[in-house]
Formats: structure tokens, C-alpha cells, sequence
């Protein structure tokens, strides 16, 4: 099986450039493979149809799940979290609510 280099217009390819800067890039192909296949067969399987979603709107997702776990992880310790100026996280309604059954986890 040949493998090409991910998209940078599409949220593996953001996925998989995450991935590659904490693990070896072969382990990250791998993982991104795998996370493919689970979405096409959850895609099959509820037989819902594809949503596009550009590389900065699963980024965009990907920070607010992360100051979301981070504001959890405050929460537990009597902590309260503030953002910087211009590193705030903005909503986006309608990128929130294609994920919006995908359970935050940290």
C-alpha cells in the first residue's frame, strides 16, 4: 500500500503534522490511517453524509477541546483560568456544532 504526503487543506493533515512533532513519523501515518478508516467506517455505518472541514476549522476545534480539558483541570485544583489578549479562542457556531457529538476528553 502507498501512502502520499497529508493535505495541508485537510484536518488530517493537521492531525497528522500534530501527531509527527511528538512521535515518529512512521507511528503518525499509522495513527492518521487508523483514525481515517474510523471515520469512513462510522460514515458507512450511520450512513451519514460527508462534512468538509478545512485544516484551521478542526484546529479551531482542536484549541477550544484543549482550553476546555485546561479549564476542567483548573477546576479541580481551585484554579481559575484567564486568557492572554489576542490568544483567546473564539466560538464558531457552526464548526461547534458539526463536533458537537464528539465527547471532550482529557
Amino acid at each position: 500500500m502507498a501512502f502520499s504526503r497529508p493535505s495541508k487543506n485537510l484536518p488530517f493533515g493537521a492531525f497528522y503534522r500534530r501527531l509527527k512533532s511528538r512521535v515518529d513519523p512512521s507511528q503518525a501515518l499509522i495513527a492518521t490511517s487508523h483514525k481515517l478508516a474510523r471515520v469512513v467506517y462510522t460514515m458507512l455505518q450511520t450512513k451519514a453524509p460527508y462534512v468538509h472541514v478545512t485544516a484551521q476549522q478542526a484546529e479551531h476545534i482542536f484549541r477550544a477541546r484543549e482550553v476546555a480539558c485546561l479549564q476542567r483541570k483548573a477546576a479541580k485544583l481551585s484554579l481559575v483560568l484567564s486568557p492572554q489578549p489576542g490568544g483567546a479562542v473564539s466560538e464558531q457556531p457552526s464548526v461547534r456544532r458539526i463536533f458537537a457529538r464528539i465527547p471532550l476528553t482529557c
